[in-house]
């Protein structure tokens, strides 16, 4: 039979394969359990296991929600478990964010592997929104080796699938969701049949899949001179291994500031011993906290070069410990509320403070790094670089 071929063909497949499942408002539950049970069975063809073929999957609406990474798990029995548990979502079709989701974070660098295939099972059965969008990132996609293997359900996602097959002109469609069992083997075997990516996603530019704005902020005055220069040697070095162009990676600086209200007093501002202690008590060094709130009110926007659709990145370089470190989280968590993804790079001996470390994006071991001076930054670079690029 032609399920005995696929289970041939797919015996000793090396591949990175990610369902995408349509969870709109418009599919019923049975028809979300019809999709699932055609995934499991699709599971079942493949050589799952480490070095064979690993499995991920995504669910859709109005957002995405990540059910499975393809690291997690690599026997097919469990693979299959998770998928059964996995509850559903609702809301309207934006599958130009699910192709999106899969081509920079299903396949981020640090999942994907070399000498393997990579591809993309999509069923969609509802009406999609922004049609031109998912052909963009389909589109894109295919730049990046990621294979899209489409499947429409209903005469309505015909033109849709259609327009997702690229120059391939490969996609498949079913009149209902009941009639997915029909499409098993052959889908199986054309998923087995994707060749290796002929460029991984290891070795392509750093910018080359996603745009991204990054902000690098320092606090100069307290680094002083010496120090900031050898931040500022780090961030050149950084930029020299990233993909800088107006429709790739932007790269933007800020720098803390004296500011006479908070720094200092004049001669003749105080009359007595006690009123120039009381002031002294009063006096504040540069916090990092008002950084964060300008780049929080401006460094993103239009009118300073940030780009909408952008991926939006700050990159601290915070010297010791936080004066006010209440503040600054919660200016953090207002830029992350925002769009804005938080990396912190400690420089000091002092313990990280918790506030600190709750304003890295999690997992914080990927976005906070710790040297104890200016002069172990070249150190990091890598690790920075691996976060900074992750998804880009």
């Amino acid at each position: 039979s032609l399920l005995e071929v696929a289970n041939r063909v797919c015996e000793n497949g090396v591949s990175d394969v990610i369902f995408a499942l349509d969870s709109t408002t418009s599919v019923s539950d049975e028809d979300f359990e019809n999709q699932m049970t055609f995934a499991k069975e699709i599971v079942n063809t493949l050589n799952v296991q480490k070095n064979g073929t690993r499995v991920g999957a995504v669910l859709y609406s109005d957002q995405v929600v990540n059910a499975l990474d393809m690291n997690d798990l690599y026997d097919r029995n469990d693979v299959i478990a998770t998928l059964e548990k996995t509850k559903r979502t609702a809301g309207n079709n934006r599958l130009d964010l699910a192709i999106k989701h899969i081509r920079t974070k299903s396949f981020r660098r640090g999942l994907a592997r070399k000498h393997s295939a990579q591809l993309a099972i999509v069923i969609t059965g509802s009406p999609v929104m922004f049609n031109e969008f998912a052909k963009q990132e389909a589109d894109r996609a295919k730049e990046s080796d990621i294979v899209v293997i489409p499947i429409g359900v209903g005469q309505a996602a015909v033109e849709e699938v259609k327009s997702l097959s690229g120059s391939s002109g490969k996609f498949y469609t079913v009149p209902s969701f009941s009639q997915l069992p029909s499409l098993i083997a052959e889908v199986a075997i054309e998923a087995c049949r994707v060749p290796v990516a002929e460029k991984s996603i290891q070795d392509q530019a750093c910018g080359s899949r996603q745009e991204a704005d990054i902000m690098f902020m320092l606090d100069s005055i307290n680094a002083g001179r010496k120090n900031t220069k050898r931040a500022l040697a780090l961030i050149r070095d950084l930029t020299n291994e990233l993909d800088v162009a107006p429709d790739k990676i932007q790269i933007g600086l800020m720098s803390a500031e004296c500011h006479e209200d908070t720094t200092g007093f004049l001669l003749n501002s105080n009359k007595n011993k006690n009123e120039v202690n009381d002031a002294l008590s009063k006096t504040k060094s540069v916090d990092f906290s008002a950084l964060l709130k300008r780049m929080r009110h401006g460094a993103f926007s239009q009118n300073h070069g940030g780009r909408r659709h952008a991926k939006k990145v700050a990159v601290l370089v915070i010297d010791g410990s936080l004066e006010e470190p209440l503040r600054a989280l919660t200016e953090a968590q207002r830029a992350k509320l925002h769009g804005v993804e938080v990396i912190v790079v400690q420089v000091g001996e002092e313990k990280p403070q918790d506030e600190v470390l709750m304003m890295c994006d999690a997992p914080a071991k990927e976005t906070f790094f710790k040297v104890s001076d200016y002069s172990e930054l070249p150190a990091i670079k890598q690790k920075i670089w691996d976060s900074l690029c992750d998804e880009l």
